[in-house]
């Protein structure tokens, strides 16, 4: 009898402390999102990769995108449809993350230090990337690192731009990219 006891109060301690971690971290992306109009722009994903640039987790995709727009509109989110493999993916690991376009404003995503798989990750380095259309092949790409290492780490994304002239920079769908890790 006291065998059982002290197994079942183990079991119950072990159970409290894996479901009631207060101390749980997770990096918040912070997306400033300006609806563009017309066709062949509003598209976007947000993912994470690892220090080798190897995908680790897609956290979203614009429905388009996601419900297989690509096919359509093979310049629609090139890098983040290259890094995640989505054609040789599993469609309910699209459809997982899968919304409706961002709203005007501050838009929030959440990653939860897991991996595609719900593993949870290691300790280091990871890039946070957001990927836009502005309109058609014209994107760009913002990269954000974190060091989960680090007790909190934030910073700024930097925006690297593809075939997008200076001027229509200011047509741009996503305005600024904040990531926190805490």
């Amino acid at each position: 009898m006291k065998k059982k006891l002290i197994i079942t109060t183990l079991l119950l301690l072990t159970f409290s402390i894996f479901c009631n971690n207060n101390d749980a971290k997770q990096v918040e992306i912070s997306i400033q999102w300006k609806k563009a109009g017309g066709f062949g722009s509003n598209q976007c994903a947000v993912w994470v990769e690892n220090e080798n640039g190897n995908h680790i987790k897609t956290l979203y995709v614009s429905k388009f995108t996601g419900k297989g727009g690509f096919k359509k509109r093979p310049d629609c989110l090139t890098e983040w449809r290259n890094k995640a493999k989505i054609t040789n993916s599993i469609p309910d690991e699209i459809d997982a993350v899968t919304q409706s376009t961002p709203k005007n404003g501050k838009n929030l995503f959440y990653w939860d230090l897991t991996d595609s798989n719900n593993s949870t990750t290691p300790q280091g380095i990871y890039y946070l990337k957001v990927e836009a259309n502005l309109r058609f092949e014209k994107r760009v790409v913002w990269t954000a690192k974190i060091d989960t290492s680090k007790n909190e780490d934030s910073c700024n994304a930097v925006a690297e731009y593809f075939s997008v002239e200076e001027d229509s920079v200011k047509e741009n769908t996503v305005i600024d990219v904040f990531v926190e890790y805490k």
